[in-house]
């Protein structure tokens, strides 16, 4: 019925992804949903908060940046024409796309319930959980 949108929060260090949302918009309010899903899961972080992103203009919207500064978190951006400072989340939405390949969901739902069942085995094989 239309696209869906995943956010996603990764930690640069294991690669493992910390936190998620999952929306029909892609806004700043995912973002928010993502962070609220990380601070409840981990607790406030006892260093400040870096959340690394391309330029795109939804990371430069007003909007995006009163909600990162709602959050005590600071925005880094990556330079135009570098692709490091964001390679784990390129790395995984690239890996995530071969994974889904053609195939095309049955409703919402099952969007919904694939990309959980991923990020989970993603996450087990970078050893987060235990097996």
């Amino acid at each position: 019925d239309g696209e869906i949108y995943l956010c996603i929060l990764i930690d640069p260090e294991d690669r493992t992804v910390k936190s998620y949302s999952i929306g029909v918009y892609r806004s700043a309010e995912l973002v928010g949903k993502a962070l609220d899903n990380l601070f409840a899961v981990y607790g406030e972080p006892e260093k400040p908060l870096i959340i690394r992103s391309s330029q795109n203009p939804l990371y430069q919207r007003k909007q995006y940046q009163e909600l990162l500064e709602l959050y005590s978190v600071r925005a880094e951006m990556t330079e135009k024409g570098t692709r490091g400072g964001v390679m784990a989340v390129s790395t995984f939405y690239s890996q995530l796309m071969r994974r889904k390949g053609s195939y095309e969901f049955r409703d919402w739902q099952a969007a919904v319930d694939w990309l959980g069942s991923y990020i989970y085995r993603y996450n087990v094989k970078k050893g987060l959980f235990w097996r």
